[in-house]
């Protein structure tokens, strides 16, 4: 409970931080009840971030339960000084899992629960979201966009004219963080919840199937990165 507590502060600090509001500076200058109205202005991203972790987490934890197997509830590790002022959360299983059956329920639990929270709460997100102009010269943190985002952002919000992009609100950088998560917790390598699910299936023989997508990892990033590196630089040129 106190771990989850302080991921949660932690959070919410972040999420203030991401709205211009430098808690420290506010309270240095505007005293503590200013400090506090504004991180708690920072709930807006913790809450649905740590609802989707929550929820994926408990997944996991239920799942085994139900299987019988000795599993921990979800520790959650606060990480004030990162991006989403989180780094997730562990579960601790005292058995090896034998059944194929519990090793599939349990790995898949976990992300299937997050994603009907997710998804419900990007969907909102984005319709909050503006269109707005995007200035020159500005400094902006550009999110990715899946082939759902890219479904999504066209039904909800239309075709996006030239010169304007989404600038996502604190509720919908959240979703979209916690699909990103989702998303590289299912890559079918090692002790991710995609490693548990594909052992589920092929037995052994994942061990194999692993390292080949574990070798092609760093050749999907770099050819991703030089793609996108020469898109922008025949943008700058043209």
């Amino acid at each position: 409970m106190l771990l989850f507590v302080l991921t949660l502060i932690s959070t919410t600090w972040v999420g203030a931080e991401s709205l211009g509001a430098n808690i420290i500076d506010v309270a240095t200058n505007d005293g503590l009840a200013s400090a506090l109205t504004a991180f708690l202005h920072g709930w807006e991203f913790s809450i649905p971030l740590m609802t989707i972790l929550l929820a994926h987490e408990l997944g996991h934890y239920i799942a085994g339960r139900i299987h019988g197997v000795d599993i921990s509830p979800p520790y959650f590790i606060p990480m004030p000084l990162s991006m989403l002022g989180t780094m997730g959360a562990v579960i601790g299983m005292g058995d090896r899992i034998e059944k194929r059956n519990a090793l599939l329920d349990i790995g898949a639990a976990g992300p299937l629960a997050g994603l009907v929270f997710a998804l419900p709460l990007f969907i909102f997100g984005i319709v909050q979201s503006p269109i707005q102009p995007i200035q020159s010269g500005g400094g902006y943190l550009l999110e990715g966009h899946s082939i759902l985002y890219e479904i999504l952002l066209y039904a909800l919000k239309a075709p996006i004219p030239a010169g304007m992009d989404i600038f996502l609100t604190p509720t919908a950088f959240a979703a979209w963080a916690g699909l990103l998560v989702t998303m590289i917790n299912l890559i079918p390598v090692g002790q991710l919840d995609g490693g548990h699910i594909a052992y589920a299936l092929f037995g052994p023989a994942q061990n194999r199937y692993g390292r080949v997508v574990r070798n092609l990892l760093p050749v999907i990033a770099i050819s991703t990165s030089a793609w996108f590196a020469l898109a922008a630089w025949r943008a700058g040129s043209g």
